[in-house]
């Protein structure tokens, strides 16, 4: 099956969704792993207090969970119920996605970023913490990578049921 210059572009969204999740993986692990090499010494030698080191780990390990989401949920990794979809034929699974992708996860992401826009915003104006307002920027982006990755899930499984594609998605690969 050739496939159409749309898959093409799908295909390159996904491969940019994955060059950013696999980007910061590997950047929050080196942190991580230096931040914690970093506190068990200086726990010995000195007497610097730990709370910002912690602080510095859970928003590195944020930032990996968060722009996650989308390259989980391209590769079928996420946490899925499939009490419902796992016994149905392929095009019943393609249908679930769609249904699911426009009657949960879009309402949700986009949701959620909406939510998040007043908060960042507030950041921003207020001189509380400077430059806060980026950290918290990164949950919308990273929920706009998820509602990009259902978007492409949906056109995907709308390509498998019009007959312009062989498998429907998302599927497993790793």
């Amino acid at each position: 099956m050739q496939i159409s210059a749309f898959e093409r572009v799908l295909n390159g969204l996904d491969k940019t969704i994955s060059f950013i999740a696999i980007s910061v993986g590997w950047i929050a692990l080196l942190v991580l792993g230096g931040l914690r090499v970093y506190e068990v010494i200086a726990r010995q030698y000195t007497n610097v207090p730990s709370g910002l080191l912690r602080f510095y780990e859970f928003t590195a390990f944020a930032l990996l969970v968060i722009l996650a989401f989308g390259y989980t949920y391209l590769r079928n990794g996420h946490v899925r119920v499939d009490i419902f979809r796992a016994n149905q034929s392929p095009r019943t699974q393609a249908w679930f996605e769609i249904g699911g992708g426009l009657l949960a996860l879009l309402p949700f992401t986009l949701g959620m970023v909406g939510l998040y826009v007043p908060y960042i915003q507030e950041s921003m104006v207020s001189d509380s913490r400077q430059f806060s307002w980026i950290l918290k920027s990164i949950v919308p982006f990273g929920l706009g990578i998820l509602a990009l990755a259902g978007l492409i899930t949906m056109a995907r499984n709308i390509l498998f049921l019009t007959g312009k594609r062989a498998t429907p998605a998302p599927e497993d690969r790793v």
